[in-house]
């Protein structure tokens, strides 16, 4: 018996040193392409010099236009709100890199790699609102919740992207609205490779979510991370932020092609 169970044992920590594994290098793959996306969408920008339009420090951040070039990039909803801060319109996802343990640092490199920090879906027009689910908090806490939209704030050296659906519709985003009702309240999912019925993390509630308006974003059929979602054919980026190693906070977003400075 006891034989049995240590073969069964050695079976199970084969399989999952077997996902780890292939997790990783598909992890690895993926993040070559966000390199790749991201550099692609930083060359296209224009720097935003402080004055009348833009009055801003610029030794705290810096604001950089990135012109639509491509037909399925739309503009006619928010990208980046400078007056009121917000990212974003209903139906983008926002997704950043940043630990949500920073205590725990050697979680640092795992979370970079495969843009699993944090993650909210947009739920209003102007970007004020998002549906987020958090772990580290307390248990009453840990639900999915609409909360505002606070990605482009505390932020401490990690990057940010926000990501819109190509050819989403007004009744892709009204049915958002309506569809998120049944996520609030749900608990948070520790078990990450095991999807469950009514427990999500960040990504997994966002890529749910979508899933039921009809919009699916994650293609790899497994656990979903950022890389997915910024890798994934049906999303776009329409706005990237990092802080550089002085602490200033560099700021990209879309705009239209006739935008003026």
């Amino acid at each position: 018996m006891k034989i049995r169970f240590q073969k069964y044992l050695k079976r199970l920590l084969l399989f999952l040193l077997a996902l780890a594994f292939i997790f990783t290098v598909n992890g690895t793959i993926e993040r070559q392409y966000v390199k790749r996306e991201i550099r692609d969408f930083v060359s296209r920008a224009e720097y935003i010099a402080p004055g009348v339009l833009f009055d801003y420090d610029d030794t705290k951040e810096r604001f950089y236009i990135v012109r639509k070039k491509y037909d399925y990039e739309d503009v006619n909803y928010n990208t980046y709100d400078y007056i009121n801060e917000y990212i974003g319109s209903t139906g983008d996802i926002i997704v950043t890199n940043r630990n949500p343990l920073s205590e725990i640092k050697i979680l640092d490199s795992l979370i970079v790699h495969f843009w699993i920090g944090h993650a909210g879906l947009v739920l209003t027009d102007d970007g004020s609102q998002t549906l987020e689910i958090v772990g580290n908090d307390t248990l009453e806490s840990n639900e999915v919740l609409e909360l505002d939209n606070t990605f482009n704030i505390n932020l401490r050296g990690e990057e940010v992207v926000g990501l819109r659906i190509k050819g989403i519709t007004s009744e892709n985003k009204e049915r958002i609205q309506v569809i998120k009702d049944k996520y609030l309240g749900k608990k948070y999912n520790y078990l990450f490779i095991i999807n469950l019925a009514n427990r999500f993390y960040c990504i997994d509630l966002i890529t749910r979510v979508l899933e039921d308006v009809g919009i699916r974003i994650n293609y790899d059929f497994w656990v979903s991370t950022g890389n997915d979602m910024i890798t994934s054919k049906n999303t776009y980026l329409f706005y990237y932020s990092y802080v550089d190693k002085k602490g200033i906070i560099h700021r990209y977003f879309l705009v239209d092609q006739e935008f003026s400075i």
